[in-house]
């Protein structure tokens, strides 16, 4: 009997292993791109977040994090001018739906705001992308596949 609840134990440990590991593919593609982006578009997408993006934008979808902040007296600073209080950067797994349904077109629109020639509101992107044209035009793609496949848009 002891043998038959050990074996029991042990198939229920090794079960719960195989879910965990099973999940974890699952989670970094998340709920939003596992059927939308090629593996190749995947990674790509990831490294131009977490090299030019995540200093303030996290993309829990891809499981990367904002980074932490850290001070350096070197960097220029491009944060908001005039004493305007900054919109917290949004998550990137899912572009709002301001973005989405903007007037200009979503990609339109992105390539302009990243560039810094257009606000959202009141306020421009706080720092201009630095990638070259073919990053942008491929980071905006992808976010915008990513969130019109989607069936929630977020406000």
């Amino acid at each position: 009997m002891a043998n038959k609840i050990l074996s029991i134990t042990s198939l229920c440990l090794l079960m719960l292993v195989l879910i965990v590991s099973i999940k974890m593919p699952i989670s970094f593609a998340g709920k939003n791109t596992a059927a939308t982006l090629p593996t190749a578009d995947k990674l790509k997408l990831s490294k131009i977040i977490k090299t030019s993006c995540n200093k303030c934008h996290s993309m829990t979808s891809f499981g990367i994090g904002k980074l932490p902040v850290e001070e350096d007296p070197d960097e220029e600073d491009e944060e908001e001018e005039d004493g305007e209080t900054a919109i917290a950067p949004p998550d990137l797994s899912t572009l709002s739906k301001y973005v989405l349904t903007h007037a200009k077109g979503p990609k339109e629109y992105l390539k302009l705001y990243l560039k810094k020639k257009i606000p959202k509101g009141t306020q421009k992107h706080s720092y201009k992308f630095k990638g070259d044209q073919k990053e942008l035009l491929f980071l905006i793609d992808s976010l915008i596949k990513i969130s019109t496949s989607s069936k929630v848009l977020k406000k």
